[in-house]
């Protein structure tokens, strides 16, 4: 396995640390429902590599909040690609515990975790902390864009399919959408959400 992460991350990458990754969503897997059993192995790497694919899209930003974060794709790859970031994983299940060690087993320094829905989360103490809100596992992303809209500086970056942004586009949201299609993916694409002022 060592070796098929080492090929996704090229030269330059430590590969120790997203093994060690690796390693305890298959530890945890066991417990609770991270990510497919079916083909674990396989769906690591494909997570992992979609993961990269976003983070290195998304380079000259300083702060992200992952809202529905999960066994943590798109955004511990993110904070180990980028230590230097600010990063908030935001998880209202109990995949917040296999978060809480993730962090403290990888070291991850600049990384917090909250165990609140996205719409907890949105309140007034939060407001407009992150440049970037990211989101892959939650299906409501048109709440998330209403509702969320004062607390990220910039806007939105998703993972999802062409029916959900068909979805987004259709309504009058108030953010101009770009989609790009995730490397290697017929149907995944990265969706970024830019807030456009009131008013205009």
């Amino acid at each position: 396995m060592r070796e098929k992460i080492e090929k996704i991350l090229g030269e330059g990458q430590s590969t120790e640390i997203f093994y060690q990754y690796y390693k305890l969503i298959k530890e945890w897997s066991s417990k609770i429902n991270l990510i497919s059993r079916k083909d674990l192995d396989g769906n690591f790497l494909n997570l992992l590599k979609t993961s990269l694919f976003l983070y290195k899209k998304l380079e000259k930003y300083k702060s992200f909040v992952d809202i529905g974060a999960g066994a943590g794709f798109p955004s511990v790859p993110g904070q180990i690609l980028f230590p230097e970031k600010k990063f908030v994983l935001v998880e209202p299940s109990k995949r917040f515990y296999f978060l809480k060690e993730i962090i403290k087993r990888l070291k991850l320094k600049n990384t917090e975790v909250v165990k609140k829905s996205f719409l907890e989360f949105f309140s007034k103490k939060n407001r407009k902390e992150y440049e970037l809100g990211v989101s892959w596992g939650v299906r409501n992303k048109v709440a998330m864009l209403k509702r969320g809209r004062n607390f990220v500086k910039i806007g939105y970056v998703f993972v999802t399919g062409p029916k959900e942004i068909e979805k987004m586009m259709t309504l009058n949201l108030k953010y101009d959408f770009n989609a790009e299609k995730v490397e290697g993916k017929d149907r995944l694409y990265l969706v970024f959400a830019k807030k456009v002022p009131r008013g205009t």
